[in-house]
C-alpha cells in the first residue's frame, strides 16, 4: 500500500482499525478480504476526512487490493452510435418526403427538425460525459472532472427537458394538420398549452434547482457554500406527467381515426401506426425506475449512468416516432411508383405484343429494316449500323407515365395516415360547408 500518498486522516483511521481485524498489518490480502475491517474503516474516514481526502483513500485501497475498475464505456458507445444511425434514418427518410412534396412542409416538421438538432447536441454531450468519467467510479476520478462531469450533466438535463417537450409538440403539430375536426382541434391545442406549460415550468426549475447555479457542479466535494431544493422530487414529477401525457396523446388520434370511413381492419392498421408511440411510453417508464439509484447515489458518474442512457433512448425513440408517418409516407410512395411502372409497363408491353407482328421476310442480313406487317398509325424509327421502321396501331402507340395514379394506388396509399391528408381535407369540407 502506498503509505506517502495516503491522507494522514486515512492512515490513521487503517491503524485505529486494525484492532477490529484478526488479521496481521502486513498481511494486505487478508485485510482486504475483511468486510468488518473495511466497514470500520470506510465509518472512520466518512467521519474524519474530506469528500477529497475520502476518495483518495478509497482509490489507493481499491487499488491495493486489486478490485476490478468498472468501466461502461463501452456498453454507451456502442448503444450511442446504434440510436444514433437509428435516429438518422427515420429523420432523413422524413425530410426525403418533404423534399420530394409528398407533403407540405409544417410546424410540425420544424418543431422535428429542431428536435434532431438537440439530439446530435445529446449525442455530442454523451462524448464529453464519457470522457469526464460516465460509468466510472468517482474515486478513480480526478477532482476536476468530477466538477465536469456534472457540468455536463446540468445541461443534459435541461436539453433532456426541452427535447422531450418538443417531440411532443411536433407530434400534436402533426395532429392538428391531419385531423380537422374542431372539438378535437381544441382539445390538441389545449394539449399543446399544457405541453408547452409543463416544459416552460421544468426547464426553469432544472436551471434554477440550486442556488448559485454553480452549485449543482460545485457541491460534490462539500467545500462550497448554497444549497439545492429537492432534485429528486423534481426528476420524479417530471417524469411522471410526462408519462401521463404520452397515454393522452396515444388515446387522441384513436378517436377521430375511428370515425373514418374505413373499413376495421385498414382503421387498426392506422391506430397501431400511431400506437408505436407505446414504445416511447414504455422507454420512460423504464427510465423513471433508473431515478431510484439516481436519487439514492453517492457515487454519481456511475449512479447516474442508467439514467443518462434511458434518457438518451427516450429521446432517440421520441425522434423515431414522430418521424415514423412521414418515413412511411416516403418508403409507401417509393413502393407506389416501382409498384405502378412496372405493372403498366406490363400491361403495355401485352398490349403492344397482340398489336404487332414484325416479319423479316425471310432471312435478314441487317440491311433491310424489319417492318410490321399490320397497321398503321405512329411509327418510330431508328437510324444507325441497322434500321429498324415499326408501325403501331392509335390504340398502342402510348406508355402509360409512372407519375400517374390510378384510383386503387390513392386508396392503398389513403390507407397510410400521412397519405389520408387529401381525404380528410375532404372530411372538412363537411364540418365547414361552404
Amino acid at each position: 500500500m502506498d503509505y506517502t500518498s495516503m491522507p494522514s486522516c486515512g492512515l490513521e483511521c487503517l491503524i485505529a482499525s486494525l484492532s477490529q481485524s484478526a488479521c496481521s498489518s502486513t498481511n494486505e490480502t487478508c485485510l482486504c478480504l475483511d468486510k468488518g475491517f473495511n466497514n470500520v474503516v470506510e465509518s472512520c474516514v466518512a467521519g474524519n476526512c474530506t469528500i477529497r481526502e475520502s476518495l483518495t483513500v478509497k482509490n489507493i485501497t481499491a487499488t491495493t487490493c486489486g478490485l476490478p475498475v468498472r468501466n461502461q464505456t463501452v456498453t454507451i458507445n456502442v448503444l450511442r452510435y446504434v440510436l444514433f444511425l437509428l435516429g438518422l434514418f427515420f429523420f432523413a427518410m422524413r425530410l426525403a418526403s418533404r423534399a420530394m412534396r409528398l407533403a407540405p412542409w409544417g410546424h410540425d416538421d420544424t418543431t422535428i427538425v429542431i428536435s434532431g438538432l438537440l439530439a446530435a447536441g445529446w449525442l455530442a454531450g454523451s462524448i464529453l460525459e464519457e470522457r469526464y468519467g460516465l460509468g466510472r467510479d468517482l474515486w478513480t476520478l480526478e477532482p476536476w472532472r468530477i466538477s465536469e462531469f456534472l457540468k455536463v450533466f446540468f445541461v443534459f438535463e435541461v436539453l433532456y427537458t426541452l427535447t422531450l417537450g418538443l417531440i411532443k409538440t411536433s407530434i400534436l403539430f402533426l395532429y392538428l394538420r391531419l385531423f380537422p375536426e374542431p372539438k378535437f382541434r381544441r382539445i390538441v391545442w389545449a394539449t399543446q398549452a399544457f405541453n408547452f406549460l409543463m416544459v416552460g415550468s421544468f426547464i426553469m426549475a432544472d436551471f434554477f434547482q440550486c442556488q448559485p447555479i454553480s452549485y449543482f457542479w460545485e457541491s460534490w466535494d462539500g467545500e462550497h457554500s448554497g444549497h439545492c431544493f429537492n432534485i429528486n422530487a423534481l426528476a420524479w414529477a417530471h417524469s411522471a406527467l410526462n408519462i401521463a401525457l404520452d397515454f393522452w396523446m396515444l388515446y387522441l388520434p384513436a378517436t377521430q381515426i375511428w370515425s373514418l370511413q374505413m373499413k376495421l381492419k385498414k382503421k387498426l392498421g392506422v391506430i397501431l401506426m400511431f400506437g408505436i408511440g407505446i414504445f416511447l411510453t414504455l422507454t420512460s417508464i423504464i427510465r423513471i425506475q433508473t431515478l431510484v439509484s439516481f436519487a439514492n447515489t453517492k457515487n454519481p458518474t456511475r449512479g447516474f449512468f442508467a439514467t443518462v442512457t434511458w434518457s438518451y433512448i427516450e429521446i432517440t425513440v421520441g425522434v423515431m416516432v414522430a418521424c415514423l408517418p412521414g418515413a412511411r409516407l416516403f418508403v409507401a410512395r417509393y413502393v407506389s411508383v416501382l409498384h405502378t411502372t412496372n405493372s403498366k409497363a406490363s400491361k403495355s408491353l401485352s398490349r403492344s405484343g397482340n398489336c404487332i407482328r414484325l416479319s423479316q421476310g425471310g432471312e435478314n442480313d441487317g440491311t433491310e429494316p424489319l417492318r410490321a406487317k399490320s397497321g398503321s398509325g405512329p411509327g418510330m424509327s431508328l437510324d444507325g449500323g441497322q434500321r429498324c421502321s415499326i408501325k403501331l396501331p392509335a390504340n398502342c402507340a402510348r406508355l402509360p407515365s409512372s407519375s400517374e395514379s390510378t384510383g386503387e394506388d390513392q386508396d392503398s396509399q389513403l390507407e397510410l395516415i400521412i397519405m389520408t391528408l387529401e381525404g380528410h381535407r375532404k372530411r372538412d369540407d363537411e364540418y365547414h360547408p361552404q
